[in-house]
């Protein structure tokens, strides 16, 4: 299995986790005399059967991440940590630049009066950038992904 597959079946397995944790919870409670839909025993039980296949997968998963170079001696593990980076930073400046434009919110001159105090241009140039390194890095991951077998 390609680690790519993997992270798909891992991703399949946490919405199947999510949609039993609500069907338990639909079935926990019940009117007196009412019949739940489903035994929410059996449910339990197959909740319990994925987590433990999900722990499987997903030590395969960091395993191979962590043993996997991609380039120059650059594990998957470590252009994980990587985007993620440049993804905080990304969203950072973007916030910033939000959050620093002037809105025109005054009626008159004695209102008070609001000024950036930071170049929002280059925080939006930042942000453009860290945006285009998340993808370079994010491509490669990818890329890697559908190449590396599971370990």
């Amino acid at each position: 299995m390609k680690l790519a597959e993997a992270l798909i079946l891992r991703s399949d397995m946490q919405k199947k986790l999510a949609r039993s944790k609500e069907r338990m919870q639909n079935n926990a409670l019940i009117q007196e005399g009412d019949e739940a839909a489903e035994n929410v025993n059996d449910l339990m039980k197959d909740f319990i059967s994925v987590t433990n296949e999900m722990s499987k997968v997903i030590k395969r998963i960091n395993k191979t991440n962590i043993e996997t170079e991609v380039c120059n001696g650059i594990t998957i593990a470590e252009m994980i940590v990587d985007r993620d980076m440049q993804g905080k930073k990304f969203s950072m400046f973007n916030d910033m630049a939000s959050k620093a434009t002037v809105e025109s919110n005054r009626w008159g001159r004695n209102e008070i009066k609001f000024v950036s105090t930071v170049n929002v241009s280059d925080l939006r140039k930042k942000a453009d950038a860290a945006a285009q390194k998340f993808r370079e890095i994010d491509t490669a991951i990818q890329s890697k992904n559908w190449t590396t077998e599971l370990m």
